[in-house]
């Protein structure tokens, strides 16, 4: 059982089963049916890519059933198990936002004020 191709193409060759979030590392996954081994899945996030079994299934879909609709011949449609998370997700992702150069404003110098000198003799 060597994956390594698998995960260095990020499972470009293997069959999409779902879409899901993983609630350990905050992210949105992607989930592949390595072909020859119906009891391994390959997961990515974008990022990393690994080997789970599926029968641990800690993701937000339940993929076993996928699985053994596809292993049965039966059609079937990828599982997008990211929708109606939006709303915690968002919570956890920090936005940058941007804002346009603005034009600095001109600072007038005071006005000047006339200063009085006197003149002092010390000699008298």
């Amino acid at each position: 059982m060597n994956f390594k191709h698998y995960i260095n193409s990020g499972f470009v060759s293997c069959t999409l089963v779902a879409k899901a979030y993983d609630h350990i590392r905050h992210r949105d996954v992607r989930i592949y049916l390595v072909p020859g081994y119906p009891e391994d899945l390959g997961v990515t996030d974008g990022v990393d890519s690994w080997v789970c079994p599926l029968s641990c299934n800690p993701f937000s879909v339940n993929v076993a059933r996928v699985v053994a609709d596809i292993v049965a011949g039966k059609p079937y449609q990828v599982v997008d198990g990211t929708r109606g998370l939006g709303t915690n997700r968002e919570k956890k992702r920090r936005v940058i936002l941007f804002s346009p150069p603005q034009d600095e404003p001109t600072v007038e110098p005071p006005p000047a004020t006339a200063v009085r000198r006197t003149r002092v003799d010390l000699q008298t």
